[in-house]
């Protein structure tokens, strides 16, 4: 007779299978054959997986590479879009003096 209360602690335990004694070869072989195939299965969605995020890194990357002259040209617009750094005061004369020497400041851009 086979004690329920240790079939469910072994399988709590992380048991997959349970085979009573005495068992036969039959027995023995289909429990192995069933294990072997659970395996498989889980083997191929794990591969499944994988393919499905080395397929999407590869698209993210590929999107991130397409045009990154554009990427630049945006973040350059951003940066020229935003309000500068205020100049603090001891460095206001010096701006004003580069300018007028300069033909105005920033003429060279």
């Amino acid at each position: 007779m086979v004690d329920r209360k240790n079939v469910r602690d072994g399988m709590a335990l992380g048991a997959a299978d349970y085979i009573t004694k005495p068992f036969s070869l039959r027995e023995l072989i289909t429990t192995i054959h069933a294990q072997l195939d659970r395996k498989a299965r889980i083997n191929r969605e794990i591969q499944d997986v994988c393919r499905q995020a080395e397929e999407d890194a590869a698209r993210k990357i590929e999107e991130g590479l397409r045009d990154p002259v554009r990427r630049i040209r945006s973040e350059a617009e951003k940066l020229l879009t935003t309000d500068p750094m205020p100049i603090p005061p001891r460095f206001a004369n010096m701006r004003k003096k580069s300018s007028q020497k300069q033909g105005g400041w920033n003429s060279a851009c």
